[in-house]
């Protein structure tokens, strides 16, 4: 049985909310974003009655990227300005260079230039084309998140869970070995409530 090291990404690793944080830089750094600031609104209404889930919302939110005509231009520069919002712990963990997988609510692509540097991760994220936004399946949260897991690796046991939200990420703080929250980049000791 393989042990591996879980992450959740926003607010656990990447001090912020990741997705966020790259609107906005695309927002000022391309006007033509600002319309659609406006459907954004809708959207969000939309779904506090109800009317779209959060899979949907997130779906239209992601088409933001249809305006942006080098993603891979503003990825790069995105962590360039970024990575400094990467959690101390983090990255003092990476040097143990246990197997690490990375699993998370935001798109994979807007994840995979950090995920990237490090040989031993693996990332799962919500899977969305970067050119459209366009949501391939389902959101990767909560309960998503096991099942995605499940499909990437068979044979394994969390060793250690690190997540920011211990609502949201509760089926996987059930399973791990070892729990731990994570506010602005301090860990404690998970204990369910």
């Amino acid at each position: 049985m393989k042990k591996i090291d879980v992450y959740d990404f926003d607010g656990t690793i990447y001090d912020g909310d990741s997705t966020v944080d790259f609107f906005k830089y695309s927002l000022k750094r391309n006007k033509k974003i600002l319309p659609f600031c406006f459907k954004i609104i809708g959207n969000g209404i939309l779904m506090g009655l109800h009317v779209i889930d959060l899979t949907e919302f997130k779906d239209r939110f992601l088409r933001f990227v249809r305006y942006i005509p080098d993603i891979d231009d503003y990825l790069d520069d995105f962590w360039k300005r970024n990575e400094k919002k990467i959690c101390q712990y983090f990255l003092d963990n990476m040097k143990k260079k246990r197997d690490t997988y990375i699993i998370s609510a935001s798109p994979e692509f807007i994840i995979k230039p950090f995920a990237d540097k490090f040989k031993n991760v693996v990332l799962i994220g919500t899977d969305a084309d970067k050119k459209s936004g366009k949501i391939n399946g389902r959101n990767c949260k909560g309960e998503e998140k096991i099942k995605r897991l499940n499909k990437v690796i068979k044979d394994y046991e969390i060793e250690n869970f690190y997540s920011d939200s211990t609502k949201a990420d509760l089926p996987l703080f059930k399973v791990a070995n070892n729990g731990f929250e994570v506010k602005h980049g301090v860990l404690s000791e998970f204990r369910e409530k």
